[in-house]
C-alpha cells in the first residue's frame, strides 16, 4: 500500500473540495470552491461641464477596495490520481448554497435560490465551466448568502435505482424523481418536518434537522429518520416509506424525556439498525454515578475512564422498544453518539469490519493535573489516550477485542475546547470495506492500522506517512475518496503566510492518494 503525493497551489483555504466526475471522461475530478479577499481597484469616471473649457472633461478616480470573490475551480482528473488546473474559474453568486456530487460521484450540483443547478463543463474554448438550472423550486436557504458543504441530499427512494432528490424547503422536504438530466418537474411527496414548533430557533437561529434514509421497520422499503432538533438521538423520529418516494408523515417513536431527568437516567444514544437485520433497535447508555464522598483521585480516574452500562432494546412493529433489554454489557470509557458531545470525539456505533452489524468504540483519557495546570498558560493541553472495540458478533453480543495496541494522544485548545490532532477510525485505505485506524497527533507522521475480520487492527502499522507539514489542527484534514479508486486518501489544507498586499492568507493542498506512484 503507498500513497503518492500531491500538492495544489490555491489562493485560499477551500471552502468546499467534491469529488466528482464533471466533465464525463469516467475519471473523477475535483471542484474547490473558494472564498477570498483582495485588495483591487475600483475606476470611477465623471463627466463634467468647466467655464473655462470648451466642451466636457472627463474626471477618473481610482479607489482602493477590498473585494471578496467566490470562484469555483475545477481540477481534471487523468484517471491515474492526477490532478490539473482546467479551464478559467467560475464566479459563484451570493445565490449559491451548496455544492454536493451526485450518485457515485457523478456529476455537479448546486443548492441555489431558485432550487437546484448543475456545474457543466464545455472543452470548447480552453474550458468553460457553467452553471445549468435543473430544478426550479425557492430553497431553503434562498437569501441568505449562506454557504454550507454537501446540503443537497440525494438517495434512491423511488425504486427504479436512480438517484432522488431530496430538497429542504422551509415547510418540509420535497422529493423529486431522478431521472435523465435533471429531476422530475414536480415533486412526488412533500414530508413534513418533525417537530415543526422546533424549526424556528432563538434570533437567527434556524434548527432544520436533514433525515438519514434507511429502513428502520424491515418491510425493505427506505424509511427517513431524524433526529429531534433539540433533543437528538432521545426522541427519534420516523417517516416510513410507503413506495415510490411517498412517505407516511414523520412520528416520534419514543416518548419525549422528562426536561430534567434524575441522575442515573439512561440516555438514548442511538436508534437504527444494529444488527443488520434491518429493523431498529434502541441503544441505551447508562453511566455510573460516583457517591458524593468518593474524593478527587476516584473522581480523576472516572473522569478517565467511566464504566456505563449498555443496553439494546429491540423493536416492534410500531418500532416501540420492548420493557426488556435484549442484550446488556458494561463497558469502560468515553462512548458517544458519533459527535454530539461537547468535545466530538469520534467513538460510538460504527460498523469496523464490514460484516453489516455496527461495532462500538470506547476511550480512555489519561489526565494529569500538572499536565492541565502547564496547559492553563499555553491554552492547549494534549491528553494520552487509549481506545477500546467492542465488537458485536452473531446474536448480537458484543465483546471486546484483546491485544489491541491503539494507543494516540489529543491536544484541546481549552479556549474552545476543540479537539486537534485527533486519530479515528476513517477511510478505507486498502479497499476491503473494513474500517482503517488512523493515527494522527505525532507531527508530520501519520499511521495508518488496517481493519481486519472480528474488528481486529495490528499493532505495527501497515504504512507510516510522512506528511510535507504538520497540520495545524484536526478541521483541515480530511479522509475521503477523492480519485474514485475504492480506497480513501488523505487531505490536508495548510494555510500560508499572507502576502503583504493580501487580505486573505493562500494554502496549499496536500494530497495523498492511495493509487500509489503511477
Amino acid at each position: 500500500m503507498r500513497l503518492r503525493e500531491l500538492t495544489l497551489d490555491l489562493p485560499a483555504a477551500p471552502a468546499a473540495v467534491i469529488s466528482s466526475d464533471i466533465d464525463g471522461d469516467g475519471a473523477r475530478d475535483l471542484a474547490i470552491l473558494l472564498v477570498f479577499t483582495r485588495w483591487e481597484q475600483k475606476m470611477v469616471t465623471e463627466r463634467a461641464e468647466m467655464d473655462a473649457v470648451q466642451g466636457y472633461v472627463e474626471v477618473m478616480t481610482v479607489v482602493p477596495a477590498l473585494l471578496d470573490h467566490r470562484e469555483l475551480w475545477l481540477f481534471r482528473g487523468d484517471g491515474r490520481g492526477g490532478f490539473a488546473r482546467a479551464g478559467a474559474a467560475l464566479p459563484m453568486p451570493l445565490s449559491v448554497h451548496s455544492l454536493s456530487a451526485g450518485r457515485g460521484g457523478r456529476r455537479l450540483f448546486a443548492l441555489t435560490d431558485d432550487g437546484v443547478a448543475e456545474v457543466t463543463w464545455s472543452a470548447e474554448g480552453g474550458g468553460t465551466l457553467t452553471l445549468v438550472e435543473r430544478l426550479r423550486q425557492r430553497s431553503l436557504l434562498a437569501g441568505t448568502g449562506v454557504f454550507v458543504a454537501d446540503l443537497v441530499p440525494f438517495a434512491e427512494v423511488t425504486g427504479d435505482a436512480q438517484p432522488d432528490l431530496l430538497l429542504p424547503v422551509r415547510d418540509g422536504l420535497l422529493v423529486y424523481a431522478g431521472g435523465g438530466e435533471g429531476f422530475s418537474g414536480e415533486p412526488v411527496a412533500r414530508v413534513p418536518l418533525p417537530a415543526a414548533d422546533d424549526v424556528e430557533g432563538p434570533g437567527l437561529e434556524l434548527r432544520y434537522p436533514l433525515p438519514e434514509v434507511r429502513d428502520v421497520n424491515g418491510d425493505g422499503r427506505v424509511d427517513l429518520v431524524w433526529r429531534d432538533p433539540r433533543q437528538g438521538w432521545a426522541r427519534p423520529w420516523v417517516a416510513s416509506g410507503l413506495g415510490g418516494g411517498r412517505f407516511a408523515a414523520p412520528s416520534a417513536v419514543l416518548p419525549e424525556p422528562p426536561e430534567n431527568p434524575p441522575d442515573g437516567t439512561p440516555e438514548t444514544m442511538f436508534f437504527g439498525d444494529l444488527d443488520g437485520d434491518g429493523r431498529a433497535e434502541v441503544v441505551t447508555l447508562e453511566t455510573r454515578e460516583l457517591p458524593e464522598d468518593a474524593g478527587m483521585r476516584a473522581e480523576i480516574r472516572d473522569a478517565e475512564s467511566p464504566t456505563s452500562t449498555v443496553r439494546v432494546f429491540r423493536t416492534g412493529a410500531a418500532l416501540a422498544p420492548s420493557a426488556t433489554a435484549a442484550t446488556t454489557f458494561e463497558v469502560r470509557g468515553h462512548a458517544f453518539d458519533g459527535g454530539t458531545s461537547e468535545l466530538q470525539l469520534p467513538s460510538g456505533l460504527q460498523d469496523l469490519d464490514g460484516d453489516g452489524r455496527l461495532d462500538l468504540v470506547t476511550i480512555d483519557l489519561h489526565i494529569s493535573i500538572t499536565r492541565l495546570l502547564g496547559g492553563l498558560s499555553l491554552g492547549r493541553v494534549t491528553l494520552p489516550m487509549d481506545f477500546r472495540v467492542w465488537c458485536q458478533a452473531p446474536g448480537g453480543a458484543f465483546k471486546v477485542v484483546s491485544g489491541l495496541d491503539l494507543s494516540g494522544s489529543f491536544r484541546v485548545d481549552l479556549a474552545s475546547l476543540a479537539l486537534r490532532n485527533l486519530p479515528s477510525f476513517s477511510g478505507d485505505f486498502d479497499g476491503d470495506h473494513r474500517a482503517d485506524f488512523v493515527q494522527l497527533g505525532r507531527g508530520k507522521q501519520v499511521s495508518i492500522h488496517t481493519g481486519h475480520p472480528g474488528c481486529a487492527f495490528p499493532r505495527s502499522p501497515d504504512l507510516t506517512l510522512k506528511l510535507r507539514n504538520e497540520p495545524q489542527h484536526l478541521g483541515l484534514v480530511r479522509v475521503r475518496d477523492l480519485d474514485g479508486d475504492g480506497r480513501s486518501d488523505l487531505m490536508v489544507v495548510q494555510p500560508k503566510e499572507a502576502p503583504e498586499a493580501g487580505v486573505t492568507p493562500p494554502a496549499d493542498l496536500e494530497l495523498y492518494l492511495s493509487g500509489g506512484a503511477p
